[in-house]
Order: structure tokens, then C-alpha cells, then sequence
């Protein structure tokens, strides 16, 4: 029985002791008041929010793009989990103002918004500064309240349509009873709704935008007093990329739901027993791997290894209405762009079936704008015309006689087996 309660305490023991260290390392965070940084910062298409805690010494930025820096006082704690430290905010969130003093360039301080559009033509963040952004927001919000009132007519136009045509349908059977003509009786016509809004622009904050050329920096926030505010003083890396390229994005015909992306300008595109091809062409630019995983993570904490060494970030979008295309060292041909849906197969049989997208759809359907590229034998090359590291090969598997080379991997084995048997008959 001893022995029975043992066996059970030990599973026990074991939970509380994996648990106890992960509640301890959860309650032992001290925390420590700081001057920080909250940064909205370019990465290459869009804008993400960044933290650079004092421990964060340096912080690296794309040159020649406008970022925003805001700085605060907080309590920061370091976060077990995540290997990373974080603000409590909750608890301290005091606002800093003056004057950041970027080696021999002074940013004052101002207000931003950001400008998210969510519609098809534009995806990207945009950050606006100053007058532009209370005037964009004030805009902004005067577009939602004509929306919304807009929207409350419509529902009033609707409520009228639908009881207009409750009396036009009880008119067409009257008439018809008593033998009449309805051809001259008008049909009610339809109300539209209003055309929603896409388009949001966030209350404008307080912050510091500026913009560098590439370089290092000395960095520090000068108080309204002429004094240097403790704990803002920092190294600031404004870096630029080595050269451009283009990023494919490939979906094929029978796997939209796993698309594959091509961002060296060596790599093959390799196409097996697919229909079709839609390719999606995005501009790229070529960074030290190091200064871009810092800029994505201030507190990255594996990218020591990757100095020297260089990796592609987004770019935006590449303005290229046309590819160019060509089959075994034909001559090349123009790919148009076209906008496509991925329209589900009915019945009990899964999948997509991706078709031209066209009014029929209907509205809420998902779209997206691509090449569309029917693989060929041999091998093809894409293109973007004028735009280096555009290049890309496309090359057709044949994959019928994979069957065959497998059962010719396994004739030795099978020529040995047989050597084998042959052997031992022949000894008895």
C-alpha cells in the first residue's frame, strides 16, 4: 500500500516541480522605472509599433523613410516566456515632451495618425504627421458620419421599396383578375446603398516623426528646459538596402490555399501536373540580415549569427501591369494582369476553382490580382520587363515515372533476395 501511494505521489512532485519554477519566474519579474521608447517604424510596405526598452541600447531604423519615436516613462520587468522585456503600463505611463536631438539634426515634437486602407487597390499603412493628420483624421470622421447617415436613409428607402412593391404586386393581381394589361405598370425601383468606408485614420498622438539618411547616430531627448532627459540617450542605425529584386508569389490552380513565394533570383519554380499558374510580383530590397531582424524585433535575441550575412524584406507592391513570358528560348510574350476569385466547387466535392472575377460573383468575395501563366514543357522564364532580379525559371516535372524509379530503386534488393533463394535451393 506504501509503495502504491508513493507511485502516486511521485507524478505529483514532478507537476509541482515543472509548474513552480514557471509561477515563480511569473512573480519574480522586479520591476524598473525607465525612460523608453515606443517606436512606429517603416518596415519596407507598412508601418508596426516597436519597444525599445533600456536595455536596448541601439535601435535601427530604414534610412530614408519617415518614422515616429514616443517617448515615455514606464515600468519595465523581463518576461521569462518570451525572453524579452515588457512595459507594465497599467501601473506607470507618464508621457515625455521636448526635443530629440539626433547627431547634428533636431526633430521637435508633434502628432501622427495612421491612415489604414482597407480596400483592394491598397493595403499598406501610411503615416501622417502634423496638420496632415488632424486634418486627415477630421475628414475622416466627417466621411463615417455621412456614411452613417447616409446608411440610416437607405434602410428608410428600403422600408418604402419593400411596401411599394407589396402594393405594386397586389395591383399586378388585381389587374389580372379583371383581365387588364399590366405592361404599363411601372416596377418599383430599388434603392442603392451607399458605397462603405475603407478607410480609417486613427486619432492623432503625440510623437516625433523624422527621417535620416543613412548612418549612426548619437541620439537624445532634450527637455523644455534645455536638459537631457535621464535614460533617453541611444545609438540610432539608419540603414539602406544593398540592391532590389522582386518577390513571386506563386499559387497554383489546384493549392490557392497554400501558395509558395520565390525571393532569390536564383531560384526555380518547379510546376508538376498544375493547370495554371497565378503569379503575384512584389518589389523586394536586400538587407544585412542582422540590422533587418532588429528592425522587426528590437529585442530579438537569436541574430548575433546572422552578421555578414544578407536576407530580402517586402517592398510594397511592384507597378507592373505586364510580364513577360517565354516558352524554351522562344520569343517573349506579354502576361496581362487580371483580377481573380477562388469560387468553391459545389456539391460534396472539396476545393477551389479559380476563375476571372466578374460582377456574378457577387459582393464579399475575396479577390485577388495576378498573372495568370499556363505551364508549358520544358522550361519557361518570367520576367518583369526593365526591373532587375525580376528573372525566374519555371520548369515542368514529369512525375509519371515516379512509380517506374521507385521499383527500379528497390531491383537490387529484390536481385539479392532472388541470388539469395537461388543459394539455398541449390545447397540442399
Amino acid at each position: 500500500m506504501a509503495r502504491m501511494r508513493l507511485a502516486r505521489l511521485v507524478p505529483l512532485a514532478l507537476g509541482l516541480a515543472l509548474v513552480l519554477p514557471i509561477q515563480a519566474a511569473h512573480g519574480a519579474g522586479e520591476r524598473e522605472r525607465q525612460t523608453v521608447f515606443n517606436g512606429v517604424v517603416f518596415d519596407g510596405e507598412g508601418y508596426r509599433g516597436q519597444f525599445y526598452p533600456g536595455n536596448e541600447q541601439t535601435i535601427h531604423l530604414l534610412a530614408d523613410a519617415p518614422n515616429v519615436l514616443v517617448p515615455k516613462v514606464t515600468d519595465v520587468y523581463w518576461w521569462p516566456i518570451t525572453r524579452e522585456y515588457k512595459a507594465d503600463w497599467e501601473s506607470t505611463n507618464e508621457s515625455l515632451t521636448g526635443t530629440l536631438e539626433v547627431g547634428d539634426l533636431t526633430f521637435p515634437m508633434t502628432v501622427y495618425s495612421m491612415r489604414y486602407d482597407g480596400s483592394y487597390a491598397a493595403a499598406a499603412t501610411e503615416l501622417l504627421t502634423s496638420e496632415s493628420a488632424v486634418r486627415a483624421h477630421v475628414e475622416n470622421q466627417q466621411a463615417r458620419d455621412d456614411y452613417q447617415l447616409a446608411l440610416g436613409r437607405y434602410h428608410q428607402d428600403l422600408e418604402e421599396f419593400d411596401a411599394s412593391l407589396e402594393a405594386w404586386g397586389d395591383e399586378i393581381d388585381r389587374r389580372r383578375a379583371e383581365g387588364l394589361a399590366t405592361d404599363d405598370l411601372p416596377a418599383p425601383e430599388q434603392p442603392s446603398p451607399p458605397a462603405q468606408i475603407t478607410v480609417t485614420v486613427t486619432e492623432p498622438q503625440p510623437g516625433i516623426a523624422f527621417s535620416l539618411p543613412a548612418g549612426e547616430y548619437a541620439m537624445r531627448l532634450r527637455a523644455p528646459d534645455g536638459s537631457i532627459v535621464p535614460g533617453s540617450e541611444r545609438t540610432l542605425v539608419a540603414f539602406g538596402p544593398r540592391r532590389e529584386g522582386v518577390a513571386y508569389k506563386v499559387i497554383a490552380a489546384s493549392r490557392y490555399t497554400l501558395p509558395d513565394a520565390s525571393t532569390d533570383p536564383n531560384d526555380i519554380i518547379f510546376v508538376s501536373g498544375e493547370a495554371a499558374l497565378y503569379i503575384q510580383p512584389a518589389a523586394q530590397r536586400e538587407y544585412d540580415a542582422f540590422y533587418a531582424a532588429k528592425l522587426l524585433h528590437s529585442q530579438q535575441q537569436s541574430v548575433q549569427n546572422r552578421r555578414g550575412v544578407w536576407s530580402w524584406l517586402p517592398a510594397g507592391e511592384l507597378p507592373a501591369s505586364t510580364l513577360s513570358l517565354s516558352a524554351n528560348g522562344g520569343p517573349p510574350q506579354p502576361v496581362e494582369a487580371d483580377v481573380y476569385y477562388a469560387k468553391q466547387r459545389p456539391g460534396a466535392a472539396l476545393g477551389y476553382e479559380i476563375v476571372p472575377y466578374d460582377e456574378s460573383a457577387g459582393q464579399g468575395v475575396s479577390t485577388f490580382r495576378a498573372f495568370e501563366v499556363r505551364p508549358q514543357a520544358g522550361v519557361m522564364t518570367v520576367s518583369a520587363s526593365g526591373v532587375a532580379g525580376s528573372t525566374r525559371e519555371i520548369r515542368t516535372v514529369d512525375t509519371d515515372m515516379g512509380t517506374a524509379l521507385l521499383l527500379l530503386a528497390f531491383a537490387p534488393l529484390a536481385a539479392g533476395l532472388f541470388w539469395m533463394s537461388y543459394r539455398r535451393w541449390r545447397t540442399r
